[in-house]
């Protein structure tokens, strides 16, 4: 999936913000589901939010995770969510979050990151911010690649996007699959797995994308949504037999 990050050896991610608001094990937590966030796994993001919460009832990088991975304030539940933030118990970076979700529009938002890269340049998470701001800027993720190699699964994710798309040079599947590669051994989640296999899947390769689909669905078989995509390549793959 094409999206806009834990180092995968131990069960927490680094740590994305400078400082939370929460206490010491709910903020590591709280960290590992915004890795998930920005790797679009918002199910486990969601999991992982509220697993900090019981840690820390209080913990507003939580609470702003479960907001953001929400419908948005026009039909879904995020205004709601942050209605019931306390603002002036958040963190300085947290504070940026929320006001950033608040935001009426890009142009607000935009304003917000120029301001927080600005106070806190050696944050993770707001440099992030300013990904999200256009996700298809594909030129932004190598940058951060530069700046927090530590906290790139996402960034090594879309530059594979990138690249298979021909806007970071000549399209090749051998340089995505290493900048996929790459993204693995940061972070343990299914959305790198489902981004090769539409990379593979795009090249004709369905047996292949097959497999790749696979490893995504493994990580919760039951209601996965990777699994109507495994579907749809095991027919082209099996086109005498369907």
């Amino acid at each position: 999936t094409l999206g806009l990050i834990l180092i995968s050896s131990g069960l927490f991610a680094q740590d994305y913000f400078l400082k939370t608001s929460c206490n010491k094990k709910a903020s590591e937590i709280a960290n590992a589901a915004v890795e998930h966030m920005l790797n679009l796994e918002m199910p486990i993001a969601l999991g992982m939010a509220k697993s900090a919460l019981l840690v820390d009832e209080s913990c507003g990088c939580a609470q702003l995770t479960i907001s953001a991975i929400s419908s948005n304030n026009d039909w879904g539940s995020r205004k709601t969510k942050l209605s019931k933030i306390d603002p002036t118990s958040l963190s300085k970076e947290e504070k940026v979050w929320y006001n950033y979700q608040m935001a009426a529009d890009l142009n607000e938002r935009t304003k917000i990151v120029d301001a927080a890269e600005g106070l806190f340049p050696d944050s993770p998470f707001i440099a992030a911010l300013r990904g999200n701001l256009n996700p298809r800027d594909f030129t932004f993720y190598p940058e951060y690649v530069k700046r927090f190699p530590d906290h790139s699964s996402f960034a090594y994710n879309m530059i594979s996007y990138g690249i298979m798309y021909g806007e970071l040079g000549d399209s090749d599947y051998e340089q995505a699959k290493n900048n996929i590669d790459q993204s693995i051994q940061l972070h343990d989640g299914p959305n790198v797995y489902d981004s090769n296999a539409e990379h593979l899947a795009s090249l004709g390769q369905y047996d292949d994308a097959l497999q790749s689909q696979l490893k995504a669905v493994d990580y919760a078989a039951w209601g996965s949504v990777y699994g109507n995509m495994a579907r749809i390549y095991w027919m082209k793959s099996n086109k005498a037999e369907v």
